[in-house]
């Protein structure tokens, strides 16, 4: 999902927008982090002897993160999108 929105849907809005590249680069910063995330549950999860309190813990950390990247996604991205 967010592969496709960094390679395909933020340039084109950034194209047609360039008033949304401070809001389009704050995006594809939390990408990278969810991506981060998402290694770090992976590895909490396949360790040699995994810790299910610290695999919950990466979890709430990756819901919390995704959450509030979707609020502002959301906040930002579908109006513009909507009026296109």
């Amino acid at each position: 999902h967010h592969t496709g929105e960094d390679a395909a849907l933020f340039p084109f809005l950034a194209d047609r927008h360039p008033e949304f590249a401070p809001t389009l680069a704050r995006l594809g910063e939390e990408h990278e982090r969810i991506a981060a995330l998402v290694e770090d549950l992976r590895h909490a999860v396949t360790a040699d002897h995994p810790d299910p309190a610290t695999a919950r813990g990466e979890v709430e950390r990756l819901t919390a993160e995704l959450e509030a990247h979707l609020t502002y996604e959301e906040e930002q991205l579908i109006p513009v999108l909507d009026a296109a």
